[in-house]
């Protein structure tokens, strides 16, 4: 991975909170490939709380990983609850 790249995130994570996100919950992955390898970058918010982690793959596992991600998606969500207004 760049050095940018781990800059970038790191910076993210220094961040620490964020008040504008204070009602937000939520992962978002990059999938960022480079020399043979993806790296999967997941920035988690909870409650504004920032924080990033990498997993690194090699081309040939992406596909593997890409299917168990695809199959486990919904497994990881928490059911949402209706609120009345």
């Amino acid at each position: 991975m760049s050095e940018a790249t781990r800059k970038f995130f790191d910076a993210l994570e220094r961040h620490g909170h964020e008040r504008l996100l204070k009602k937000t919950n939520g992962t978002i992955r990059f999938d960022l490939e480079r020399d043979h390898e993806v790296d999967h970058w997941f920035v988690e918010i909870r409650s504004g709380a920032i924080d990033a982690l990498v997993e690194r793959l090699s081309k040939q596992t992406k596909d593997d990983s890409e299917r168990r991600t695809a199959d486990t998606r919904d497994t990881k969500r928490k059911p949402r609850t209706s609120r009345s207004a």
